[in-house]
């Protein structure tokens, strides 16, 4: 996008060599399209395949881990459903896309955007000479329309007037024009995608702006412009009246410190400023223009007057930087029209794949390190519980045993000794207590597992995962997601890991009598004549030994049950289910990642191809020198690094090359000595050796660097290291010293 006629020499563009360059420009544009028909071929043979393996992989899966888990499978599946419905949609809008531009490779196509009464209509019949023919789009996407037939200036200050989604279409000079409605119109998601569709169909934008009013809302409804890397022309309409002759004669007298760079400088300034905002920079062709003068002069009988209107309107700059451009730059932004929507359409398919992956991916890595979590609460929950059995049952019984000295002492050789035991037996509600010690622990796994369920779902679905920057050496490219029902699956995708994540519902423990009632005493010694000493010791001794008994059994019994439905049960269970659940969840987002690199090589191949190709329409000279590209990681409409094995380009070319491709460019030369590469590939950050360390084993590159210097090493957005990951197909992590 980015664009400026640089060196602008005063020698006249002759009609012949205009319409030669026309002429090219519709060749390279017909070749092109038979190269991209082929690629979209390529494209459907590969996402087909990449869709039938995600579905292949997923049923693997579910066969594989023989999991009966209904709701993780519908997930898996429905997971599998939306994925595929986005990539077959996408497939389908980039058909379409691609298909639209058959009808038109005839026509260098240029598009006029701007608010409501900037002027479009104004600039275009000044522009057509009142071409009395014209197309208004029937559809979104201009495949239908209608023949109408219009007087000049019948458009003229109707802006307010315009349907919302109204699309015209005029010819003029063997030049296409298309006029939009005012950028404010832009509102919902269909006008977006008539606006998109638009700059898909342009090769050139001319955005206007007015001295009146310049707003930053304006600019920042051109974002899809700068995603498609589409060449822009800034007029800056001056609104000065000339409707009495008093207020035109000063003008006509005054224009050149009215319409001119010196007398507009403030507003050249804040638009430069509002690009490099929202383009990410300023270096942009702006043309102060007059766009009533150059109105009126088409209708001026007063050839003196009408000679002063066209001078005064400034349109004839644009003309001349018109031709220029088509001259000198036609074939190279004709190539761009269909190479680089194509790979913007790539970038877009791809970040559906990228869109799923980043959002499940540290979703899942939570879920894994909360079953972590879960692990070692339970590691450490078991052996405390049980030694709290141990300790509750000696608890309970010990009552008993302290009963036993003086119920003997008052009861031995008494009828009803044996009810009175039980009765002492039922009033110490032994069953109860062992019962209260189940659930007790019931209650605490309940309240632990409640809590950590809460909490997982809570973070699940608010909390921002943070992605590092080591994990997104793949898909810097895919910013832009053309199709809008990423955004809406995602929070679906969030909602399904919701549903199954229940570990608080497998505590389903039904309480059962742990065996308990049941203690009889009948070894109590009747005598009727006194009591003997060494019978009542024998009685406790018996007593002691059956209640010890007892309380054996009833610990054995809490312990099976712990041991049975806890730690084999709850604790074995869970672990293994949950465990089984993130496997196949990690396998799918993981073959996401796999399927995205087939993706991710064609994006590389098709970036690699692009530049060489215009570097051997703009150096045609040094043409051999294409080959030395090796590889280009770009952000599309903003920056490309580019590693050469030797030099391409002097620094002037370079400044050319940059301004005919639209981005900044960086050059890295290319080098066996692996930390000597990175230090140029992270230019302009100025990276010292001792500053890199490179694993060969790992391929990976771990930077240990200042503060002062870690804002220019990552970039604006992390983009500076993201290209140079990418660039050198390496990892790189940052330490701070």
């Amino acid at each position: 996008m980015r664009f400026k006629i640089i060196n602008r020499d005063k020698k006249k563009v002759s009609p012949d060599e205009y319409i030669a360059g026309l002429r090219q420009c519709e060749s390279v544009a017909k070749s092109e399209y038979k190269i991209l028909k082929s690629k979209i071929e390529q494209l459907k043979e590969f996402m087909h395949k990449s869709i039938n393996n995600i579905k292949s992989i997923n049923d693997n899966i579910q066969k594989e881990k023989n999991l009966q888990d209904e709701e993780l499978g519908n997930l898996l599946d429905v997971l599998y459903d939306k994925l595929s419905e986005e990539l077959n949609n996408g497939l389908k809008e980039t058909e379409i896309a691609v298909l639209k531009k058959k009808n038109n490779l005839k026509y260098f196509t240029i598009t006029l955007f701007g608010k409501t009464k900037s002027g479009k209509s104004t600039i275009r019949e000044s522009l057509t000479f009142g071409n009395n023919i014209v197309y208004k789009w029937i559809n979104s996407d201009g495949s239908k329309k209608k023949k109408l037939s219009v007087n000049y200036g019948d458009s003229v200050g109707k802006g307010d007037q315009r349907t919302t989604r109204d699309i015209y279409e005029y010819f003029w000079n063997n030049l296409r024009i298309l006029d939009t409605p005012g950028i404010a119109a832009y509102k919902g998601e269909e006008d977006t995608r008539i606006a998109e569709n638009v700059i898909e169909e342009s090769d050139l934008i001319l955005f206007l702006v007015t001295n009146d009013s310049i707003q930053s809302t304006e600019f920042e409804k051109l974002s899809e412009i700068k995603a498609h890397n589409k060449p822009i022309i800034i007029l800056l309409n001056v609104k000065q009246d000339i409707e009495n002759d008093i207020r035109l004669k000063r003008f006509l007298k005054n224009y050149g410190n009215i319409v001119s760079n010196e007398g507009q400088e403030g507003n050249i300034n804040r638009i430069k400023e509002l690009s490099r905002i929202s383009f990410g920079h300023s270096d942009i062709e702006i043309i102060p223009i007059h766009a009533h003068s150059a109105f009126k002069s088409n209708i001026c009988e007063d050839k003196e007057l009408k000679e002063k209107l066209f001078a005064a309107s400034q349109i004839n700059k644009f003309k001349y930087l018109l031709r220029k451009l088509i001259i000198g730059q036609g074939i190279q932004k004709r190539t761009l029209t269909f190479r680089d929507d194509y790979i913007f359409y790539l970038n877009s398919i791809e970040n559906v794949y990228w869109d799923y992956y980043k959002k499940i991916k540290p979703r899942v890595k939570y879920l894994d390190k909360k079953l972590k979590d879960l692990i070692y609460w339970f590691d450490k929950f078991i052996p405390e519980r049980k030694e709290f059995i141990y300790n509750s049952v000696t608890e309970i019984f010990s009552p008993l045993y302290e009963e036993i000295d003086d119920f003997v002492d008052m009861y031995a050789g008494k009828d009803g000794a044996d009810k009175i035991w039980q009765q002492i037996v039922k009033n110490a509600d032994v069953e109860r207590k062992c019962n209260d010690i189940q659930n007790i622990i019931i209650k605490d796994i309940n309240e632990y597992l409640d809590n950590f369920s809460k909490e997982t779902k809570f973070d699940l679905k608010n909390i921002n995962f943070d992605i590092e920057i080591s994990d997104i050496s793949k898909g810097i490219l895919g910013r832009v997601t053309r199709w809008g029902t990423v955004a809406v699956s995602s929070v679906e995708i969030i909602g399904g890991l919701l549903n199954w994540w229940n570990p608080f519902g497998w505590v389903s423990i039904t309480l059962g009598a742990a065996g308990l009632i049941g203690v009889l005493f009948s070894f109590f010694i009747k005598s009727d004549t006194h009591k003997h000493e060494k019978e009542k010791q024998e009685a406790k001794i018996k007593i002691r030994k059956q209640l010890s008994s007892n309380q054996y059994h009833a610990l054995k019994s809490i312990k099976k049950w712990f041991n049975d439905e806890v730690v084999k049960g709850i604790n074995k269970n869970l672990r293994y289910d949950l465990s089984n659940k993130i496997q196949s969840l990690n396998q799918f987002v993981n073959n996401l990642y796999i399927e995205s690199q087939g993706l991710d090589n064609m994006l590389i191949s098709e970036n690699i191809a692009l530049y060489n190709k215009l570097y051997t329409q703009s150096f045609s000279h040094k043409k051999d020198e294409a080959g030395h590209i090796l590889r280009v990681a770009r952000l599309q409409g903003s920056v490309s690094k580019i590693l050469v094995k030797d030099k391409i380009l002097e620094e002037n070319e370079l400044r050319v090359f940059e301004n005919i491709v639209g981005e900044k460019i960086e050059i890295v030369q290319h080098t066996a000595d692996n930390i000597e590469l990175l230090i140029r590939a992270l230019k302009p950050a100025d990276l010292k050796r001792e500053y890199v360390n490179f694993d060969s084993v790992k391929n990976r590159y771990f930077l240990t660097i200042p503060k002062n210097i870690i804002g220019k090493t990552i970039g604006k957005n992390g983009v500076n290291i993201k290209l140079a990951s990418k660039l050198l197909n390496y990892k790189i992590q940052i330490r701070e010293v």
